[in-house]
Parts: structure tokens; C-alpha cells; sequence
């Protein structure tokens, strides 16, 4: 019987630094993640700022009318590329 109780300890025991290991693990694992939330808490909050409607029409710099003259250009040369390409691929399935 006293063979049992050693053998029992030692299971005991062996448990007991099982848990204090996992115990460690999840601290650390919690520090980890309370440390990535403190830096990346104020990342959001940037983000959110920037991608407010405000920030991106340009209301804050009264930029609203230029942005809107520089989306009317850049939109024109594209409509132009997309044109001249499905001509290209027109005559390519034409001739090709």
C-alpha cells in the first residue's frame, strides 16, 4: 500500500506542474494579447477617424470640390483605357 501512495504522489505532483505550466501559459498568453490590444486600441481609433466621411470627401480642408474634379478626370482617362481595349480585343477576335 505504501507503493501506491508514492506512486500517487508522484502523479500528484506531475499533475500539479502540469497545471502550473498551463497556468504560466495563460498568463502569458493573456499578457500578450493586453499588450497587442493597447497598441492596436489606438490604430482603430486613427483608422476610424481617417475613414470618416469628413476626412475622405475633404470636407475638413474644403477640398470637397477639387477631389470632385480630380475623380471626374481620373474616371474619363479610365472609361478612355477600358474603350480603347475592348476595341483592341474586338479587332483581335476579328482578325486574330
Amino acid at each position: 500500500m505504501a507503493a501506491t501512495d508514492g506512486a500517487q504522489k508522484d502523479t500528484t505532483t506531475a499533475a500539479n506542474k502540469a497545471d502550473d505550466a498551463v497556468a504560466t501559459l495563460v498568463s502569458i498568453a493573456n499578457l500578450a494579447i493586453g499588450v497587442l490590444t493597447f497598441l492596436i486600441t489606438p490604430l482603430i481609433m486613427l483608422a476610424g477617424w481617417l475613414l470618416s466621411p469628413d476626412w475622405t470627401f475633404g470636407d475638413i480642408f474644403g477640398l470637397r470640390p477639387v477631389f470632385h474634379n480630380l475623380w471626374i478626370l481620373v474616371s474619363n482617362v479610365v472609361y478612355v483605357i477600358f474603350a480603347f481595349i475592348l476595341v483592341f480585343v474586338a479587332f483581335a477576335n476579328i482578325f486574330g
